[in-house]
């Protein structure tokens, strides 16, 4: 019976400190990031990049309206819409590069602000806050300070 409770001690004994061993864990809800004034910035920035393509669009759309208008020659439509369509995917392809670019800078700014504060708060693993189901200490607020000081920083 001593020899059990021993045993019994001994077993908890080792245990315990696995048991408290737990990693720690943070989450991360990338929607209320998303929604966070620096990346509203970005997005704002996009939005208005993406506005000048269209009006530049829109200019050479009512070059080529025009020239149908004043019944242009078919010679001369034909090398309008030849360069209106080069511009179009010149203009396109610069958007699709803009966007691209905005999103992969906010995207490493966000990696680089989570690896802060993980490495802060002694963290080894964060989730997206979709994928957790339960636990984990909420760190978005932490994320998004360091985003605002890496954003001030840069200026």
């Amino acid at each position: 019976m001593l020899r059990q409770a021993l045993l019994a001690v001994a077993t908890l004994s080792v245990l315990a400190p696995a048991a408290s061993a737990a990693p720690a864990i943070g989450v991360v809800d990338f929607q209320a990031l998303q929604k966070a004034p620096v990346a509203q910035k970005a997005m704002a920035k996009l939005n208005a990049a993406q506005g000048s393509y269209q009006k530049e669009l829109q200019i050479r759309s009512q070059k080529l309206d025009e020239a149908q208008k004043r019944k242009a020659s078919a010679d001369e439509l034909s090398k309008l819409r030849q360069q209106f369509e080069k511009e179009l995917q010149t203009l396109r392809t610069k958007g699709e590069q803009d966007a691209q670019s905005a999103t992969e800078t906010l995207q490493r700014d966000l990696e680089r602000a989570v690896k802060t504060v993980a490495d802060q708060k002694k963290l080894e693993m964060v989730f997206r806050k979709e994928a957790m189901l339960y636990g984990g200490a909420d760190i978005t607020l932490d994320v998004e300070k360091q985003l605002n000081k890496t954003e001030e920083s840069s200026k």
